[in-house]
Parts: C-alpha cells; sequence; structure tokens
C-alpha cells in the first residue's frame, strides 16, 4: 500500500477514536448524576475503544474526568451516628386545618400528613425524630405550643416548612429558626422561603445565591435541594420521608437507607470489566437496553419511582444479563439494603371461624382463581414505585412442594416512550420459619437480573372473598433498596360496598397505612389480552379447573 494512504486510514483510525471519546465525555455529562449506570458505559466504552482502537485507556481515566453522583460525593457526618440513643430530630412548621395534595379517594390535611411521616421516620430508626407543629400554634406567642415549638427549635438539626403562605409567620420564624443548621422551605412565601438554608447553598437567596449554588460545596447542596423538592412535589408519604431521609444523611448522620444505594467507586469499572465484560458491552450495544441505561441514568440514585418505571419501560433480556452478573452476581456497585420489619403487623387471627391455619392461608391467597383466571384484581395500593400500575391481577397457585405457592403479578405497563405493554412476574412463596405466626410468607423474585426478597401479611380478608388486605415489606439487596407497600385486592378491582369500608379502613391503620395513601388503580383499560392463567404443568397440584392456561411461549417471563 502507498505509505500516504496508510497514513490517512492511521489518522481516520485517530479521528474517530477521538469522535468517540468526545462523544462518551458528553454522555458521561448527561449521566452524571447516576454512578452505576455511567460506569457501565464507560466499561463499555472502554471494551469498544480497546477492542476497536487498540487504545490503551485505564478505566480511571474517564472516571475522573466523569465527576461523581451528588450524592456518593456528599461527605456525611459519622462521630455520632453509631451512638445508641443519639436522636437526630427535624422540627417541621405546617398549616393549620389545611388540605394538602396528598391523596386520592381519601384526603388529608398537612398535619395528618407530616403526623404520618414522622411515624414513619421512627419505625425507620427510633432516633429519627420529628415534631410537627402548625402556624397557627406559632402565632399564638406565649401559648404552651409555642413556647414547646421554640424548645424543640433550639435543639433541632433540621426545620421543614411545607406551604408556609401566612405573611406574619416569617418574622415568628426568623426569630426561632436561625440557629437550626439546615433549613428546607417549600411552596412557601418568599419571605419565608429565604430563610432555607442547605449546607452553603440559600434557596430564595436572590440571583447571587443562584449562581454561587453552581460551584464548588454550595453546586452539591443545591442539586439535594432541588432532588428534595422533586420528592416533594410527588405527593406521596414514601417520597416525602425519602426527602427527609436525604436531609439527614447529607447533614446530620448516614442513612442507612440512602448510603445502601451509592456504594460506587472506582473498582467498580474494573469489577465490571473483569467479571461481566460480555454482558455490558452486549447492553450498551443494544439499542433498547441502553436506553434503560441512559433513562436510569437520569435519575436520582435509589428514586425507586423513576427507575422501576424506566426498567419496566425498557426491561429486555439483555438488561436482565447486565444486571445479574454486575449487581446480583458479583456487586460490582458495593450495594446492600434489609428488610425494614416495622411496623410489626399481626396478621389475621380467625377466617370463617377458624384460626388462621397454612391451608387456610393457602385459600385466601389462591382467592378467585379457577372460575377466574385471576386470584384477585388490585383495586388500590400503597407504594408509588410498585403498586400504582393499571390492571393489577393476581395469581396464587401451588407449588409441587407442599404448602409452597407460586405468586405471579400481571400489570399493565403506559411506557415512558408511550406504549401499553404487559408484564408478567413469578415469586415463589414459602409460609416463614417455624414460630412465625400463620399468614406470613416470605416471598423471593427475580426481577430483571436482581433477587427481590419480601415479608408478606395477609391482615385481613372477608370470608367470602370480597376483599383481601395484604401488606409486604422487602429489599433488593443487591440495588441497595429497601420498600414496602400494601394491596386492597377484590374479586373485579372495585372498592368494597360502603358497610365493609371501616373494617377496611381498620386492617390498613393495623398496618400503618393510611387511607390516604393508597393510589386507586386504573381497572378501566382493556384486559382482554393480558397474559393470566396458570402455567399447565401445574394443573395437577391445585384441586380446581382453571378457566384459563398461561401461555408461556407467548408470553414468556
Amino acid at each position: 500500500h502507498h505509505p500516504c494512504h496508510h497514513r490517512r486510514s492511521s489518522s481516520k483510525v485517530k479521528l474517530a477514536a477521538i469522535h468517540q471519546k468526545h462523544r462518551a465525555r458528553d454522555i458521561l455529562v448527561e449521566m452524571d448524576r447516576n454512578f452505576w449506570a455511567r460506569a457501565a458505559l464507560i466499561s463499555c466504552l472502554l471494551a469498544i475503544f480497546q477492542q476497536n482502537y487498540g487504545l490503551k485507556i485505564r478505566s480511571g481515566t474517564l472516571l475522573r474526568h466523569s465527576g461523581r453522583s451528588p450524592l456518593s460525593a456528599l461527605p456525611v457526618v459519622a462521630d455520632s451516628a453509631e451512638a445508641p440513643g443519639v436522636a437526630h430530630k427535624i422540627v417541621a412548621v405546617v398549616p393549620a386545618d389545611q388540605d394538602s395534595p396528598y391523596g386520592g379517594r381519601y384526603k388529608a390535611t398537612w398535619q395528618d400528613v407530616f403526623n404520618h411521616v414522622s411515624d414513619k421516620l421512627r419505625w425507620i430508626n427510633a432516633t429519627y425524630q420529628m415534631s410537627v407543629f402548625s402556624d397557627a400554634e406559632l402565632l399564638e406567642e406565649g401559648g404552651g405550643g409555642f413556647k414547646k415549638f421554640e424548645a424543640e427549635a433550639r435543639g433541632a438539626d433540621v426545620f421543614v416548612g411545607a406551604s408556609l403562605q401566612r405573611g406574619d409567620v416569617a418574622s415568628v420564624l426568623e426569630r426561632t429558626i436561625l440557629e437550626v443548621p439546615t433549613r428546607a422551605i417549600f411552596n412557601s412565601t418568599a419571605s419565608v422561603q429565604s430563610l432555607s438554608l442547605m449546607g452553603s447553598y440559600r434557596p430564595g437567596g436572590g440571583p447571587l445565591a443562584e449562581l454561587l449554588g453552581l460551584v464548588g460545596g454550595a453546586r452539591a447542596d443545591r442539586e439535594l435541594y432541588r432532588d428534595c423538592g422533586m420528592y416533594w412535589d410527588r405527593a406521596s408519604s414514601d417520597d416525602l420521608q425519602y426527602a427527609l431521609l436525604l436531609l439527614l444523611h447529607r447533614y446530620v448522620a448516614p442513612v442507612p437507607l440512602v448510603s445502601g444505594g451509592l456504594g460506587s467507586d472506582a473498582g467498580t469499572v474494573d469489577c465490571m470489566m473483569n467479571k461481566c465484560k460480555a454482558e455490558v458491552v452486549g447492553c450498551v450495544t443494544d439499542a433498547t437496553c441502553r436506553t434503560a441505561l441512559v433513562t436510569l441514568a437520569r435519575g436520582q440514585a435509589n428514586d425507586q419511582v423513576a427507575a422501576y418505571r424506566a426498567i419496566v419501560s425498557y426491561e429486555s433480556p439483555l438488561f436482565e444479563q447486565f444486571s445479574l452478573c454486575v449487581l446480583q452476581k458479583n456487586n460490582c456497585m458495593g450495594r446492600s439494603a434489609k428488610i425494614q420489619m416495622e411496623p410489626d403487623t399481626a396478621p389475621l387471627a380467625k377466617w370463617r371461624g377458624q384460626p388462621l391455619s397454612p391451608q387456610l392461608a393457602e385459600e385466601i391467597f389462591i382467592g378467585h382463581l379457577g372460575p377466574q383466571p385471576w386470584s384477585w384484581k388490585v383495586a388500590a395500593g400503597q407504594n408509588p414505585a410498585y403498586d400504582f400500575f393499571p390492571c393489577q391481577h393476581q395469581i396464587f397457585y401451588r407449588a409441587k412442594a407442599r404448602g409452597n405457592l407460586w405468586y405471579d403479578p400481571v400489570f399493565k405497563v403506559e411506557t415512558l416512550d408511550g406504549r401499553e405493554v404487559w408484564r408478567r412476574r413469578h415469586y415463589k412463596v414459602r409460609p416463614a420459619e417455624p414460630g412465625q405466626r400463620p399468614g406470613t410468607y416470605y416471598f423471593s423474585v427475580l426481577d430483571n437480573g436482581v433477587t427481590s426478597m419480601e415479608f408478606w401479611r395477609i391482615v385481613d380478608c372477608a370470608d367470602d372473598l370480597s376483599y383481601a388486605v395484604l401488606a409486604y415489606q422487602g429489599a433488593a439487596a443487591a440495588a441497595g433498596t429497601s420498600y414496602g407497600g400494601s394491596l386492597l385486592c377484590t374479586p373485579d378491582g372495585e372498592w368494597p360496598s360502603p358497610e365493609l369500608m371501616p373494617r377496611v379502613e381498620a386492617a390498613f391503620a393495623r398496618a400503618g397505612i393510611k387511607m390516604w395513601e393508597l393510589y386507586p388503580v386504573n381497572n378501566k383499560l382493556d384486559s382482554s389480552d393480558a397474559p393470566l392463567g396458570m402455567p399447565e404443568e401445574y394443573l395437577p397440584f391445585n384441586d380446581f379447573a382453571c378457566n384459563r392456561v398461561w401461555d408461556r411461549e407467548q408470553f414468556p417471563l
């Protein structure tokens, strides 16, 4: 070959490599706020560079230039976190007797919301303490409520203000909360909002504060305030709880529920390249799998709502293989999570006049399967990430092993790109260990490559199977997430009749769930093509005829 031609070809290769490196940096900037998905693309890009261009790029090179997610970079105060009995205090002020945006079929005042979230924080850790006051109490200076607020504010780690629209509140707060080191105020008057303080960043502090919030440590503080505002706007108790945990984790003491999903470092890339190179390259070079990663990357770490909606929108065999290798088998992200067992809800004690036994519990789970191709339809659920999907069908059936069940939830997903698709999962169900009460079960599932372990309770069920209340708490350790939820199940997805609702409400109350936390499920969409029914191989183990057999070939798991 002519030497000039060789030089031109070599130059084209180098230019192509440079272009790919620049494109990689653009992707990394876009993915700045989620480390694990960014690391996956880094690993893949390194592999492409090395295979196609012979470039020797160390993993740390791109990693150093890519930045880190704001939460993983945040310093946390560790000295008091391990000390038993040390209280981490939040003081909150909300409007008196004013409806909040929380709730669907049932509504809640701001005081209802914050008092309940105070209980939820305490269930996570007894040292997380939140005192809630109304703006009316603050304006009665000299009254008992004001004096208590003044004392609580003096020892508080975090102040939170919610929808404070009364102009005379600002002057009281100026005299009482300026010594609180962290102050997060949302949806309030400008004078109240200006009292906010997040580390080095002052929300509502004017153009200069916003400019300073773009550099140095104030940038991470500004990002955190924005993230808390995003959770705030969702108006769910779980999201509000998580926003408060973010504040504690960033400014007070490490919170395992937050830090468990942030355990990534430079070793992550080496782990992925050494143990999961084929899976990483396969995922990132596939359009659907790559879209899943990029969509995940645009969300906040540990944002279960956004993450699961991205996963169910773009799930694929390649994404499952990627997650199975990187997260589940090798834990390249270094994540961890445990099931949060509080509140410890007592399961149903008696059903149809008899003490609840494993056999009766099986009958409750199996429900209406046989005459219908489902056991139950979900009328409402509590968890904003997992219980809100339309057309939720629950299918319980007996497994080969005596006393064990399978649980296949089937639900419709309105994907982020506008499609409607069905998803079906496949859980193993076994009774809790000896010594646990009847009506308690362990569920496990491999969902898109990550194993979730869950502890379920039958909280209540009508003798005629007209409704059931189920509660669960779970964790996906490899993903660093813990969660909980509760379901109102009925034969047809409609709410129980009014005369049954007092008993239903009492059951949710025992499970620590307020009725305004429930999301009504949309069961009006077409379900004629839903992948329902029991797998044919399990028909011999179930003593009833099922009117539909699940077509495994048409709807594989």
